[in-house]
């Protein structure tokens, strides 16, 4: 039995099995963001999909603006600072696929994904990675995440998206896009 979902796509098309030849995967979808771009691109991997979402969250957020925000987040991010984050409210351990969101600092995973790729398991678990940026440019990121998930699950497919909120309909059809590339 598929996992049923209905979304009209943005070409109109209506999406009925999102989750084809994956039979009552589980899906958590779990995701950083400071500024919401993450944040709008995890929600709509939600929507698309009917997967669970966790927010991480961390003790203490770096500063949100300026150039202490540049400096603070991106020293944290080199370093691979790993601070504390809350209680998460879904157990990663149940979940057949893990879709990891996050923005690139300094080219890098933001510290809160950094603790969360350290404290959980991912053996046996799909992954799919989802990068947002500024500068459309994730790759080193996107392979220190495959690094650290380890080599005995599969990392299926990766998005690296442009600020997101920028043009909201043009990310969710490269959302949609990318959630119909790993469910087949």
């Amino acid at each position: 039995m598929a996992r049923l979902i209905t979304t009209t796509m943005q070409n109109g098309t209506v999406l009925h099995e999102v989750m084809k030849g994956k039979a009552m995967s589980k899906i958590l979808v779990v995701y950083y963001s400071l500024d919401g771009n993450t944040e709008f691109a995890a929600d709509q991997i939600r929507s698309i999909t009917g997967a669970d979402i966790e927010k991480l969250i961390p003790e203490r957020e770096p500063t949100r603006s300026g150039f202490s925000k540049i400096l603070e987040g991106g020293f944290q991010a080199l370093i691979h600072y790993k601070p504390r984050i809350a209680h998460l409210k879904h157990d990663p351990t149940d979940y057949d696929t893990i879709v990891l969101a996050c923005p690139v600092w300094a080219g890098t995973c933001p510290p809160a994904m950094e603790t969360f790729l350290h404290k959980e398991s991912f053996s046996g678990k799909e992954v799919v990675i989802c990068a947002t940026s500024g500068s459309g440019n994730a790759d080193r990121m996107i392979d220190r995440i495959k690094a650290l998930v380890g080599d005995d699950n599969t990392v299926s497919v990766t998005a690296s998206l442009t600020e997101p909120l920028k043009d909201p309909d043009k990310t969710r059809q490269k959302l949609e896009e990318f959630c119909l590339a790993w469910a087949e």
